[in-house]
């Protein structure tokens, strides 16, 4: 994500904001379901970044239940 937000600067250089999201998680250890419950970057390409990383993720086998990622996008100084 980091990656793709330092990407994004480029044609936006203003762009930060917070990006909750929340992933369900089988007994398998895959991503079910992944909800955005808080989105003030409103860049599309970052919260999909976001989204298909946490899908693509293998998450602690035989602990299913949620988990809650939190990105905080600030330009360095």
């Amino acid at each position: 994500l980091e990656r793709a937000y330092r990407q994004r600067l480029r044609d936006a250089p203003g762009l930060s904001g917070l990006l909750r999201l929340r992933v369900a998680v089988d007994g398998a250890g895959e991503a079910n379901v992944i909800e955005v419950l808080e989105d003030t970057v409103h860049d599309e390409a970052i919260r999909a970044c976001a989204y298909w990383n946490l899908k693509d993720a293998k998450y602690p086998e035989n602990r299913p239940g949620r988990y809650l990622f939190n990105f905080a996008l600030r330009r360095k100084r």
